[in-house]
């Protein structure tokens, strides 16, 4: 858990700009890359289950904590 929780950090790190959490486009890729983090890598290379629906949710869940996070992510 622990490494996915650091990937996710550094998906993150780099696409955060200035002002990210304000911007919806950026904040759009930045889900994009989520996404295909998880499916990526945790289901088909790791081969971990997961739906779409849990997919959907954990990028949910991390761009909420990373908007209100939002000054960790500041450039």
């Amino acid at each position: 858990y622990v490494k996915v929780v650091l990937d996710i950090y550094q998906v993150l790190s780099k696409n955060a700009r200035v002002d990210w959490w304000k911007n919806h486009e950026m904040k759009r890729v930045m889900r994009n890359k989520i996404d295909d983090y998880l499916y990526d890598e945790l289901k088909l290379n790791q081969g971990i289950e997961l739906s779409v629906e849990q997919i959907d949710a954990i990028v949910d869940d991390v761009m909420k904590l990373a908007e209100n996070n939002h000054e960790i992510f500041a450039k």
